[in-house]
């Protein structure tokens, strides 16, 4: 029983210093900044993709060309409206935003 508990505490010796390197042979190679920075990058970059759009038709479009047809069909028709409904588009002069400096 004693030589089955020094066995036991010898493997989880050889275990624990594995490990240890382990760690430390990554931790020395790993380049983290950078990893770390282009995961949050990608991922927040996926996240504000627009992966698909449905055009007048109600067909899903998948395409980059289509998307932006898409896009620019929409804006136009809304911008058409706020037209068309007389609202005043006031733009604001330079004047403005100078400094009195």
């Amino acid at each position: 029983e004693i030589i089955k508990h020094k066995i036991g505490l010898i493997e989880k010796e050889e275990l624990a210093q594995k490990i240890k390197s382990a760690k430390q042979n990554y931790f020395e190679d790993a380049n983290k900044p950078g990893r770390w920075l282009s995961d949050k990058l990608r991922k927040e970059r996926q996240s504000r993709k627009i992966n698909q759009l449905i055009n007048e038709q109600g067909q899903i479009c998948y395409g980059n060309a289509e998307k932006k047809k898409i896009a620019q069909d929409y804006y136009e028709r809304l911008y058409e409206q706020d037209c068309s409904r007389g609202e005043n588009w006031t733009i604001p002069t330079g004047s403005k935003f100078t400094s009195d400096t």
